[in-house]
């Protein structure tokens, strides 16, 4: 689906998810009213911005939330959020793309900005909430709030190993994004053992973890085309939907119901320019 027009109402239970996710290659945005997550942890950079008031983060249960209007949340960090039903905007980079890796320099797992900074494309994405707008509108916006973010100095993450990027590609275009450690070492030369080591030291995650990844975000395409859980499951390599609905709480904190209850996929087919 490219470019549909859609507006927001307010939703009659205030405490839910309701609002529209946007699925463009290396990168997905969620522009509405969303609820509390679990504690959960996903291979994405997010950055969220609050749309209407603070939302409240924290890096695990027992620990203090911290309120805040903007902040960037590095891949695979443990993290809960609470916005309380108000409209935020949560944009997910593919952390391997070059403007991820410049955003993710830092070392805390949750990086709260200054408001201010993003005042200008807060308000573009506010009234994109509130009036009809195009899925390329809002990839605008999108490219607008990560310019500001790459406006300031930022360290910069140690290049990727080639052996790793071309193992990536390997796993990517896999059936079901399922590969063997000794075939995926192998297409790039290396020992099962050093293959292993090295490819969560450069990805952050094991290689069957990063694999799920892969497949959960096949299932929110297969959403986004219409696919009921149970077919969007097995479409996307899982066994059941159960299986998927587990995978989505401990990658994104909710189940998908909670997000197609109320709710709209968009998967736009042009990449945002950056």
């Amino acid at each position: 689906m490219v470019d549909t027009r859609f507006s927001y109402s307010r939703p009659a239970v205030f405490r839910s998810w309701s609002g529209r996710l946007f699925l463009w290659p290396g990168r997905a945005l969620w522009l509405g009213h969303a609820a509390r997550t679990g504690v959960h942890a996903h291979h994405a950079l997010q950055v969220c911005v609050a749309l209407e008031a603070p939302l409240r983060l924290r890096e695990a249960l027992g620990v203090r939330w911290r309120r805040t209007e903007a902040a960037i949340i590095l891949p695979n960090r443990s993290h809960q959020a609470d916005a309380g039903g108000r409209l935020v905007a949560f944009l997910y980079l593919d952390p391997e793309d070059a403007i991820a890796r410049r955003l993710g320099g830092a070392r805390m797992g949750i990086r709260h900005l200054q408001p201010a900074r993003l005042a200008r494309p807060r308000q573009q994405l506010r009234a994109l909430c509130e009036s009809d707008a195009r899925a390329g509108e809002v990839a605008t916006a999108c490219d607008a709030v990560l310019a500001v973010l790459q406006s300031e100095t930022a360290p910069r993450s140690a290049p990727i190993d080639p052996r790793i990027r071309r193992a990536w590609a390997h796993i990517r275009g896999a059936p079901d994004h399922r590969v063997r450690i000794a075939q995926a070492a192998a297409t790039v030369g290396l020992s099962p053992g050093r293959f292993a080591h090295l490819f969560r030291e450069q990805t952050g995650l094991p290689l069957r973890r990063y694999e799920l990844w892969l497949r959960l975000q096949d299932a929110l395409a297969e959403l986004a085309r219409g696919a009921s859980l149970t077919a969007g499951a097995h479409a996307a390599g899982f066994a059941d939907a159960p299986h998927m609905t587990r995978t989505f709480r401990r990658m994104l904190g909710i189940a998908p119901s909670e997000l197609t209850r109320d709710s709209t996929f968009v998967q736009a087919a042009v990449a945002p320019v950056s």
